[in-house]
């Protein structure tokens, strides 16, 4: 993932004028939004193998009273 900053694709003068343009810039800005649901992913799973780890060896009540643990359609998500 390149350190720039995202530029706001729809500021741009051209934007609503050059469909080609607007289509790459709604491309790269697409390709940057799936690259932040893949690292929220990423973040979560390595989450979920610290908290299984913790539950194993240290605590196995770790976080499962507390009632902060996020549910996906009623399933525990670690």
């Amino acid at each position: 993932m390149k350190n720039e900053k995202l530029q706001k694709f729809y500021k741009e003068v051209d934007f609503s004028s050059n469909p080609k343009r607007r289509k790459e810039l709604e491309d790269k800005f697409d390709e940057h939004k799936y690259q932040l649901i893949d690292l929220t992913i990423s973040v979560a799973k390595n989450f979920n193998t610290i908290f299984r780890i913790i539950r194993k060896d240290i605590d196995s009540n770790f976080l499962s009273q507390v009632g902060i643990i996020p549910k996906l359609h009623g399933t525990n998500l670690i």
